[in-house]
């Protein structure tokens, strides 16, 4: 009790830090596993964190790359192999799951602003086309899963750092026969490093799972969140960011651009155990409350309240030489959406009021064979997808707008094992990617759907090596992809600063990916990734870099972990990029080089942790994010130079 009061005063002294560094990597490839992944997928895991937020931002996978950390009112930037850099804000073009639960609605966007990062045990990534098991816009795929087991009855976690950046999480656990309970609450709030960039949020966590038998669990997740601001400094030009990299565009302070967000999220996982196979079931339901301020004044106040739920059903099964697996995928998300002026922060009259709702009714199936040293798999896939636009604000006209998608989606696969260390395999992935309804209702003609927008199909193959030896293990993967109808977002000057999408026609995505594991000795590790790929898309017979994206990556970390003491320094690369489709506007290449150190100690016999988090050591000025194709060359925002945190973490 004495050390859990010491801890509780030292907490009131010390807050947040969005970076996450993570202990543990291991890279595997799993067949039919809880991640659902196809067999010859190779499959990156990332440990339990020692650090609170940004999962994905620190952790070399490559084709992997995360921006946008320091914007919280536009969200986390994630592409994999190139899939997602087209976003504005918000995640496009990949799938999000959290202990099984898609954070990903069928239209294919993703939020993650309400995920509990302090209670992450560790993160799974799936790179290549996986539309045969995921559906819409499974450019790759990323589980998030919660911890089952936090090490002791309760714990409290404090970190403070740079730019007023504090956040505090309590969590205990209660264990009682078949029984277990999780519960935290959290609380995180910083000033930023650019003007007008602040946040706050509050959260609620709890997870209750139940062993009914050896053959039946059940598993109830809960997530409440409350973000009553966040706000939007906004792109700058090349000019203002040499003036002062920490203003915020004027504009976006005179609007008050900004959101507040609410959410719940409630989700019901049910494993039973059958003499012959399992079957598994998921039932979720996310509403969420969202007000945006815009930073323009005609519909530049948004009102949007989502419902979106679902349910999921599989099969699995083993035969004499393999397994296979059957499911139910049905999905439905229903969006209110209201526009009004917005009067400089205030909200005048109203321009807009619909509602869209998407649905989808998928089934799958894949069949895995196993022939000696030889593992074959197929799969596929069908989606059917109703899309519904119901105007409520115009007198007369078409008040009603309908789109119908359907689409098949299969796979083939294969994995030869030479010998217990060393496999080859090779992949057929398809998918493809229909435009949000935030995206189909940004219509430059006015009300309704935008009519000359339609889904992407791909298809792409991917061949690599593995090896794994007593110390070291490494993987290499060459990669393939054609995109038909990339979608990309632009700007027009007579609706300043809304976005807008269309079709630019075909693309590829080719590449080489190496990643490894050094093992020292047993306290030292070195771990290494790099890509070298081609992202590129055809425009008037001109063959153009995708924008956003980088096409090399790279990054080199050494790690010292002795139980009591943990050091680990960190480098990353990226390439240059293009800001604009006419690759008119190239962004300039950088080097980052981070530091943790971290000790374990007992303080009045308690467990307790103090580290120490260093970013950007080098003092590199560089972009956050890359705004691409916007309005008057307002592509650029800056990210923070050298900065720190704090973090205790004590256990009762």
């Amino acid at each position: 009790m004495r050390g859990f009061l010491l801890c509780l005063l030292l907490v009131a002294k010390l807050g947040a830090q969005d970076t996450l560094t993570l202990s543990e990597v291991v890279v595997k490839a799993s067949m039919l596993s809880n991640d659902r992944s196809p067999l010859p997928l190779s499959i990156r895991i990332i440990g339990e964190s020692s650090n609170d937020n940004n999962p994905l931002s620190s952790v070399g996978v490559p084709g992997l790359q995360v921006s946008n950390l320091d914007n919280a009112a536009q969200d986390q930037r994630i592409a994999i192999r190139g899939f997602g850099a087209r976003a504005a804000f918000g995640i496009r073009g990949i799938n999000i799951y959290l202990d099984g639960i898609p954070m990903t609605t069928p239209d294919g966007q993703s939020q993650i602003d309400h995920i509990p990062t302090h209670l992450l045990k560790r993160v799974s990534v799936l790179r290549g086309l996986s539309g045969t098991r995921y559906g819409n816009a499974s450019g790759g795929v990323i589980h998030l899963h919660t911890s089952d087991d936090i090490g002791s009855s309760g714990k409290i976690s404090a970190n403070y750092g740079s730019y007023q950046w504090w956040s505090v999480a309590a969590t205990a656990q209660h264990e009682r026969q078949k029984n277990k309970l999780i519960a935290s609450i959290s609380t995180a709030s910083k000033k930023g490093f650019r003007d007008h960039s602040s946040f706050n949020n509050r959260q609620g966590f709890l997870k209750y799972k139940r062993l009914w038998s050896d053959k039946l669990e059940t598993t109830w997740n809960m997530i409440y969140m409350d973000s009553p601001y966040a706000y939007d400094a906004g792109a700058l030009t090349l000019e203002e960011v040499q003036q002062n990299r920490a203003q915020a565009r004027q504009r976006n302070v005179d609007f008050r651009a900004k959101e507040s967000v609410k959410q719940l999220q409630v989700g019901i996982n049910t494993k039973y155990k059958f003499q012959k196979g399992t079957v598994n079931t998921n039932l979720h339901w996310s509403p969420r409350d969202y007000s945006g301020w815009l930073p323009f004044e005609n519909n530049g106040m948004v009102d949007l309240n989502r419902t979106f739920y679902g349910a999921n059903i599989e099969y699995q099964s083993a035969i004499s030489k393999g397994k296979w697996l059957i499911g139910v995928d049905l999905q439905q998300q229903h969006d209110h959406r209201q526009r009004f002026q917005n009067l400089s922060g205030v909200r005048g009259t109203q321009g807009m009021d619909q509602i869209e709702s998407f649905g989808a009714s998928s089934g799958y199936g894949l069949l895995v064979f196993r022939w000696g040293k030889l593992s074959t798999e197929i799969g596929l896939r069908f989606d059917q997808q109703k899309l519904e636009l119901e105007d409520r604000f115009l007198e007369d006209g078409d008040q009603q707008a309908q789109k119908d998608y359907t689409v098949w989606t299969p796979t083939l696969g294969a994995s030869w094992s030479l010998d217990e260390d060393n496999t080859l395999f090779a992949k057929l992935g398809t998918g493809y990617e229909t435009p949000a309804l935030s995206e189909l209702s940004a219509n430059p003609y006015g009300a309704g759907f935008n009519p000359e927008i339609e889904p992407s199909r791909s298809i792409g193959i991917d061949v690599g090596f593995r090896q794994k030896t007593k110390r070291f293990q490494w993987e290499g993967v060459v990669f393939f992809s054609s995109t038909q109808n990339e979608l990309v977002r632009y700007e027009l000057e007579t609706f300043p600063g809304q976005n807008f999408y269309r079709n630019i026609g075909a693309s590829t995505r080719y590449g080489l990916e190496l990643e490894g594991v050094l093992s020292i000795d047993k306290n030292q590790k070195i771990r290494g990734s790099m890509t070298q790929a081609a992202y590129r898309f055809d425009h008037d017979g001109r063959e153009l870099r995708i924008p956003g994206v980088a096409e090399s990556t790279a990054q080199l970390s050494w790690q010292f972990d002795n139980k009591r003491w943990q050091v680990g320094l960190q480098t990353s690369y990226q390439g240059d990029l293009y800001a604009d489709n006419l690759n008119d506007t190239k962004v300039s290449d950088y080097v980052l080089l981070h530091l943790n150190v971290s000790q374990h100690f007992s303080l009045l016999n308690q467990k307790a942790t103090l580290g120490v988090y260093i970013q950007n050591l080098t003092n590199t000025s560089y972009f956050d994010n890359i705004r691409i194709n916007a309005f008057g060359n307002r592509y650029y925002e800056p990210a923070a130079g050298r900065n720190f945190a704090l973090k205790l973490e004590c256990f009762f």
